[in-house]
């Protein structure tokens, strides 16, 4: 998690906006299109919603043995936002605390399936 300033950062300003970046190890034989998403969770309020999506491109590129491909991605907030998404800054202020538990996923070929992962980013304080 970056701010604009380029170093990580727990409080987040979203007149700023800010990015998450990751990588996922993906089987160098498989392709298809996976999904990255970000998650919020208020902590003491009622905002629970999808704020972060991208489609990611994966092109297989098998090799003997088989082994892994980094697939670094990256999301930013707002441009990656899904319409479909309340805006973290609606309403404003937020009831409850401004502290979110953001969690990133990641789907293959548009389902949850064997080819999956999750991994919890924290709490955030975002403004």
């Amino acid at each position: 998690m970056t701010d604009p300033g380029g170093a990580p950062a727990d409080v987040l300003d979203l007149d700023l906006g800010f990015a998450v970046k990751g990588h996922i190890d993906f089987p160098n034989w498989l392709g298809g299109t996976g999904n990255v998403s970000v998650y919020a969770d208020q902590l003491g309020g009622g905002y629970n919603q999808k704020i972060l999506s991208k489609d990611i491109t994966i092109t297989a590129n098998p090799t003997d043995p088989a082994g892994t491909t980094p697939i670094p991605w990256t999301l930013t907030y707002p441009a990656d936002r899904p319409s479909s998404s309340i805006p973290l800054s609606d309403p404003s202020p937020p009831p409850g605390s401004m502290v979110y538990n953001l969690v990133a996923v990641f789907i293959f070929n548009g389902v949850p399936s064997d080819i999956a992962a999750f991994v919890e980013m924290g709490n955030y304080m975002i403004n």
